[in-house]
């Protein structure tokens, strides 16, 4: 591990420089978005998330990361769970050191966070920050998957 300390900000600057031209080859398709990141930040990138737009190719998130995983792109679908839905606090019967049993009742309603919701479930995807440490030209196979999957809008429709 020290060895891949003494090289961290070495790691860190190819994963920001990477992360750029991942941001424009993902500006070229309307199905998936870079998230923001403000000019004064610098990112680490332990995570490069993406927002999957699921109105524009028709198919669920989890359906477009099977596509994208079957062109060999190394993309996940995210958390399984937000923490509050975590069966540890929705089933203390099942698990019994659970904080349920310390504070009482608690309820996690769903819509109690519709934003993080909505991304957990339906667009929030990530790849894991070591797709950033790659030669440049690799991430272009992220760019020919992406084409791909445009240009068989129709067919990936008929998934469902």
């Amino acid at each position: 591990m020290g060895v891949q300390l003494k090289r961290l900000l070495e790691i860190t600057e190819e994963r920001r420089r990477n992360a750029v031209i991942l941001d424009k080859i993902l500006s070229k398709f309307d199905f998936v978005n870079a998230r923001y990141v403000a000019p004064y930040v610098k990112h680490v990138y332990h995570l490069y998330l993406v927002d999957y737009v699921p109105e524009i190719l028709g198919i669920s998130k989890s359906q477009f990361v099977k596509v994208l995983r079957i062109e060999g792109i190394p993309i996940t679908e995210g958390y399984m769970w937000l923490v509050y839905s975590n069966p540890v606090f929705s089933n203390p019967e099942r698990h019994p050191t659970c904080i349920k049993r310390l504070v009482g009742k608690l309820e996690y309603p769903k819509g109690l966070c519709p934003n993080a919701e909505k991304l957990c479930y339906e667009t929030g995807l990530w790849f894991h920050g070591s797709v950033l440490n790659v030669d440049p030209k690799e991430l272009e196979d992220i760019e020919k998957a992406l084409e791909k999957i445009e240009s068989n809008k129709e067919e990936l429709k008929k998934l469902k």
